[in-house]
C-alpha cells in the first residue's frame, strides 16, 4: 500500500506557498526586537492555619530573578504560565510551583514536620482554564495501572469519555476531534490508546498541561472545542531518578537525569508496553463475561529541557506509539486495527532583555491507521496524516498593566489515503490531499484595576488547499478577582479545516481525517462563557459557569456505504448547530482527604438538509446529564486508597427500520441478499452509563529509594457498559430474516496490580 513522504508533501507545500509565512516570521522578529516579556504574578503564602508566612524566599528555577514575602506574606515575580518557582522557609517545607496562569496565587505550606509529598498548594484559577500536573492525576485511580493525563482531564466538568474504543474527550458538546492537543504550543498526532480514556501523554514526562475550555489565547485557532497544552518536566531535585513497574497489564521503564548546576538540563524517558491480549485468554470463552479485546500498544517518550544560558533555554520533545487491536463482531465479522504516531516538537525561548522574550518553535508529526475487515464485504484502508509546523512568538510589557503578545504561525498537512475492495469486483482508490495554515495573532492584556482585568486579541488565518479561505477570529475574556473570588465573561471564535470520518457505526482510533473541498468554508464556534470561581477556608473550592455555542458550517457526512472510500470522502456537508450547557464544580483538598463532585448539564443539536428532513438532531457526542464523584483518602504517609464513580446519560446511535430483499441476476451465486433500510439518523438513545473504580497504593520507603504496590478494580460492579452497537443479520430460511441490534462491551470487570520500584540519587 502507498506510505506516506515526508519529503514529498514538504517540497510540494514548500514550492506551492512559497516564501511568504517566513518571510512574515522574520520580519516580525526585525521589528519587535524590543519587546518585553513578563508579567506580575502575585500571591500570598499562607501556613495550614492560614496565618500569613514572612520572608520565604521566593525565586524563579534555573534564573537569579527572586523575591521575599512581606509582613503580610504577599509576593510579587515576573514570570509567565510555564514558569516554574521555588518556595523556601527555614521552617517549612520548600516547594516548586509551575505557573498555571497569571492569576492571583494563595500558597499553602507545610511545616518542616512533613514529607516533601505532603506539602499542599492550591493555586487559584478560573474554571474554564484549569491545570493539570503529576500530583493531581495521583489523587484518582489508575486505569488499569497507568496514569494518564487525559484520564484526570475526563474527570473535570465539562469533559467527557464516551467509550473504550475511543480514546478522545469531548468538551462542551464538541467532538472528540475538535480538540488540539499541544506540546510547548506546538500541535503532535492525536492521543489513540484506547481501554476508555487512556491516551499516549504520560504524566512522567508532559508534568504541567492546561486545558483552555473558553476564553482561548490568541495563539490558538484552527479546532472548535478545546486547546489542551502540555510541557515537558522541567525540573528536578535528584541528579538520578527513574522507576520500574511490572504489571498484570502493562509493565514500563522510566527514568530522569538532571545534568549541571548553574544551567542545569532536565532529561526525561518513558517506555511503556501491555499485554492485554494475555488476559483476554483468561476471560474470553467464559459465560460469565463478555469477550476482552486482545489489544496490546507500546509507547516511546522522550524529552530535554536546557538552559543554555542565563537568557536562552531548549526544550524538546519526542515519541512514538505503536496498537494493534484485533476485533471479532458477531459471527461472520473481523476487524484487524493497526495504528501509530510519531510527534517531534522543538523550542528554543530567549530573553533578549529583563524585559524581553522571543520564542521559536517547530514541530512535526505523523498519524497512521491501517484496518482490515472481512465480512459481507472485505476491505482494507490505509491512513497516513502528517503535520509540518513552524511558530514565532513575541511578547512585550508595555508597563506594569499591559502586556502586548505578537506572533505568527504556519502549518502544512498531508493527506493520504488508500483503499482496497473485494466485493462481487474487486476495486482499489487512492487519493494524496494537501493543505496549509498560515495564522498571525495579536494579544493585548490589560489590568485595569487591583482587582479588575481585560484579555483582547485576534488571530488571523489564511487556509489554503482545494480551496482557498481568510477568516478572522476574535477573542475577548474580562474577569475580576479579588483574594479568592474571581469571575470572568469571555467570547471567543475559532475555525476549523477538517473533520473525522468514522469508518465503523462508532469512533476509533482508523477513523479518517478529511480536509474541506473546493467551495467550501470552515466550521465556526462562537462560544460565549460566564462563570464564577470561589476558595474558602483554604481547603474549599467552588467553580461554576454557564457556555453557548454557535455553529457554523459544521461537518458531517452523507449516508452511504462507508466500505466505499471513493464514494464516501467526498461526500461531507454542512450545517449549523447550538450548544448550550452549565457546569458545577466543588472540592475539598487536604493532605489527607480530596473529594470532588462536578456535574455538567449539556444539549448539543445540529441542523443538516440533507438529513432527517431537516429537522434537528442529537448528535452521538450529545451527552445530557453528566456526574463525577471523587473521593481519594490518604490513610497513612503510605497508603492511598482512591475510587471514582461516574454516569452519563446515553449516546444516539442510528438503527435500521426495516429490510430491502434483492438478488443479484448477474452472478450465479444463490441466495437472496438482505439489506438494512435506514431512513432517520441518530434515532435511538442507548441506555446511561455508568462505573465505580477503585486503587489502592502502597509505599515503602527505603533510604532514598520507595517501592509502591498498587492494586485496584476496574469496573468494580461489572455494568455492561457498550462500547458500541451494531446490527447482525439473523436468518430463519432465505426468504425470512430480522436484523438484531447488539452491544459489545470491551472491558467488564477487571481486577489489576503492577509492583514499582523508584530510586533517587542526588
Amino acid at each position: 500500500m502507498p506510505q506516506f513522504d515526508w519529503g514529498i508533501v514538504f517540497l510540494i507545500s514548500y514550492v506551492r506557498f512559497s516564501f511568504l509565512p517566513y518571510f512574515i516570521t522574520l520580519t516580525i522578529g526585525w521589528l519587535l526586537c524590543s519587546v518585553n516579556s513578563y508579567a506580575q504574578v502575585q500571591g500570598i503564602v499562607r501556613n495550614q492555619k492560614g496565618d500569613p508566612i514572612v520572608a520565604v524566599q521566593i525565586s524563579k528555577v534555573n534564573s537569579s530573578e527572586g523575591t521575599i514575602s512581606d509582613g503580610s506574606g504577599a509576593f510579587s515575580i515576573q514570570a509567565e504560565a510555564g514558569d516554574i518557582i521555588e518556595f523556601k522557609h527555614l521552617n517549612y517545607e520548600t516547594f516548586i510551583l509551575t505557573v498555571d496562569d497569571l492569576t492571583a496565587k494563595s500558597i499553602v505550606l507545610s511545616d518542616r514536620i512533613n514529607a516533601i509529598d505532603e506539602v499542599l498548594i492550591n493555586a487559584f484559577h478560573t474554571g474554564d482554564v484549569q491545570m493539570v500536573n503529576a500530583k493531581s492525576i495521583e489523587r484518582i485511580p489508575a486505569l488499569l495501572g497507568e496514569k494518564d493525563v487525559l484520564k484526570y482531564m475526563a474527570t473535570l466538568p465539562g469533559v467527557i469519555s464516551i467509550s473504550a474504543l475511543d480514546a478522545g474527550i469531548y468538551v462542551r458538546g464538541g467532538n472528540s476531534s475538535h480538540n488540539a492537543y499541544l506540546v510547548n504550543s506546538i500541535s503532535v498526532a492525536d492521543p489513540q490508546h484506547i481501554t476508555g480514556v487512556l491516551s499516549t501523554f504520560d504524566p512522567y514526562v508532559l508534568d504541567h498541561s492546561i486545558i483552555y475550555k473558553s476564553g482561548y489565547p490568541a495563539q490558538y485557532n484552527g479546532y472548535l472545542s478545546s486547546y489542551i497544552n502540555m510541557q515537558p518536566t522541567r525540573q528536578s531535585i535528584y541528579h538520578y531518578s527513574g522507576e520500574a513497574t511490572v504489571g498484570l497489564i502493562s509493565s514500563s521503564l522510566k527514568a530522569k537525569m538532571k545534568t549541571g548546576e548553574n544551567n542545569p538540563a532536565v532529561f526525561a524517558l518513558s517506555m511503556r508496553k501491555s499485554y492485554l491480549q494475555f488476559l483476554a485468554e483468561a476471560y474470553n470463552g467464559k459465560e460469565d463475561y463478555d469477550e476482552v479485546p486482545a489489544y496490546a500498544f507500546t509507547d516511546i517518550t522522550f524529552s530535554a529541557d536546557a538552559s543554555i544560558n542565563d537568557k536562552w533555554r531548549l526544550s524538546a520533545l519526542a515519541m512514538a506509539t505503536f496498537d494493534k487491536l484485533p476485533l471479532e463482531i458477531g459471527a461472520t465479522t473481523r476487524h484487524d486495527l493497526k495504528w501509530g504516531s510519531q510527534s517531534g516538537v522543538v523550542a528554543l525561548m530567549g530573553d533578549l532583555n529583563p524585559r524581553q522574550k522571543i520564542q521559536f518553535r517547530l514541530g512535526a508529526n505523523h498519524y497512521y491507521s491501517d484496518a482490515n475487515s472481512a465480512s459481507r464485504v472485505n476491505f482494507s484502508n490505509r491512513s497516513d496524516v502528517g503535520t509540518f509546523s513552524l511558530s514565532t512568538r513575541y511578547i512585550h510589557q508595555l508597563s506594569d498593566r499591559l502586556q502586548l503578545s505578537l506572533g505568527v504561525k504556519n502549518e502544512m498537512t498531508g493527506y493520504d489515503y488508500s483503499q482496497e475492495k473485494e466485493d462481487q469486483v474487486e476495486s482499489k482508490y487512492h487519493s494524496n490531499l494537501h493543505r496549509n495554515l498560515t495564522a498571525v495573532h495579536a494579544n493585548l492584556d490589560i489590568r485595569l484595576t487591583s482587582h479588575f482585568s481585560l484579555s483582547t486579541g485576534m488571530n488571523g488565518v489564511l487556509f489554503t488547499g482545494s480551496g482557498q479561505y481568510f477568516g478572522v477570529a476574535p477573542r475577548v475574556k474580562f474577569m475580576y478577582q479579588k483574594d479568592k473570588t474571581g469571575v470572568w465573561v469571555d467570547y471567543a471564535r475559532t475555525h476549523q479545516f477538517d473533520e473525522t470520518l468514522t469508518v465503523f457505526t462508532i469512533k476509533s482510533p482508523v477513523d479518517l481525517k478529511i480536509p474541506i473541498g473546493k467551495n467550501q468554508k470552515p466550521a465556526l464556534s462562537d462560544q460565549y462563557s460566564v462563570g464564577m470561581s470561589l476558595q474558602r477556608h483554604t481547603h474549599f473550592t467552588f467553580n461554576t459557569s454557564c457556555f453557548y455555542k454557535h455553529l457554523s458550517n459544521i461537518k458531517d457526512f452523507e449516508a452511504g456505504d462507508r466500505t466505499d472510500l471513493a464514494v464516501v470522502s467526498n461526500s461531507m456537508i454542512a450545517g449549523d448547530g447550538s450548544v448550550v450547557g452549565w457546569e458545577l464544580d466543588g472540592i475539598y483538598n487536604s493532605v489527607q482527604l480530596y473529594l470532588r463532585l462536578n456535574y455538567t448539564l449539556s444539549e448539543a443539536r445540529h441542523q443538516f438538509d440533507q438529513f432527517n428532513n431537516g429537522q434537528s438532531i442529537h448528535p452521538p457526542y450529545d451527552i445530557r446529564h453528566n456526574i463525577m464523584l471523587n473521593a481519594s483518602f490518604k490513610l497513612t504517609p503510605s497508603w492511598l486508597v482512591n475510587a471514582m464513580w461516574t454516569y452519563s446519560s446515553g449516546v444516539t446511535t442510528t438503527l435500521p427500520i426495516g429490510v430491502a430483499v434483492s438478488k443479484d441476476i448477474t452472478t450465479k451465486v444463490a441466495g437472496m441478499q438482505f439489506v438494512p433500510v435506514y431512513k432517520e439518523r441518530y434515532n435511538y438513545q442507548l441506555p446511561a452509563t455508568h462505573r465505580m473504580d477503585v486503587s489502592m497504593d502502597y509505599i515503602k520507603s527505603i533510604v532514598d529509594d520507595q517501592i509502591k504496590f498498587t492494586m485496584g478494580v476496574f469496573n468494580v460492579y461489572n455494568q455492561a457498559n457498550p462500547s458500541f452497537v451494531y446490527i447482525e443479520a439473523v436468518n430463519k430460511d432465505d426468504y425470512f430474516v430480522r436484523f438484531v441490534p447488539k452491544s459489545k462491551v470491551l472491558l467488564p470487570f477487571m481486577p489489576y496490580f503492577s509492583l514499582t520500584y523508584i530510586f533517587n540519587k542526588k
